[in-house]
């Protein structure tokens, strides 16, 4: 009888350990490695169909649209008051070494969009980010401010996202 206890606790000791390791393996996030993607993980950008975002390069597509004056045409049917989903968090960098960050030790990805809003054109869209959060901002900005959203956001939404450990160096606003 002993033998047998002795088994079942150890298959349970092993099982609750394999179940562990393969949740920490899982839980890894993916960090942005500083590159834009070219679309987004799906969607068609209406309010029942939003577009969706999934990791940072996503994140980066939607900033340079936005901020590079890729809404000119043929563009300005496609982007436009339209809709857009967070899928789950987004790492733009690394953050266990967030409390060392400043404006030397800097993390590997530099966030090079000013914000929505800010570059010309006015942001008429819908974020959703459904509860997710934005880890490891790090953006360097000149005269007008920084951040991820400015002025020139009126007629748009942006709700149930979080941003955390983020650092930005703006000389003003």
């Amino acid at each position: 009888m002993k033998k047998v206890l002795s088994l079942f606790l150890t298959a349970v000791f092993m099982m609750t350990c394999l179940s562990s390791f393969a949740f920490s393996a899982s839980a890894a996030p993916e960090i942005w490695d500083g590159k834009r993607a070219f679309a987004f993980a799906g969607g068609s950008g209406t309010k029942d169909d939003p577009w969706q975002i999934s990791n940072g390069a996503e994140l980066s597509y939607m900033f340079y649209i936005f901020n590079n004056g890729v809404l000119k045409e043929p563009f300005e049917e496609t982007y436009g008051h339209d809709f857009f989903v967070l899928t789950k968090d987004i790492y733009l960098n690394d953050v266990s070494n967030y409390d060392k960050w400043d404006i030397k030790n800097r993390p590997a990805n530099v966030w090079p969009y000013a914000p929505l809003g800010l570059g010309g054109y006015a942001f008429y869209e819908t974020i959703d980010g459904q509860g997710h959060t934005i880890y490891g901002l790090y953006q360097i900005c000149g005269g007008k401010g920084g951040g991820l959203v400015y002025g020139g956001m009126e007629g748009s939404t942006l709700q149930n996202l979080n941003l955390d450990k983020a650092m930005i160096y703006a000389e003003s606003n």
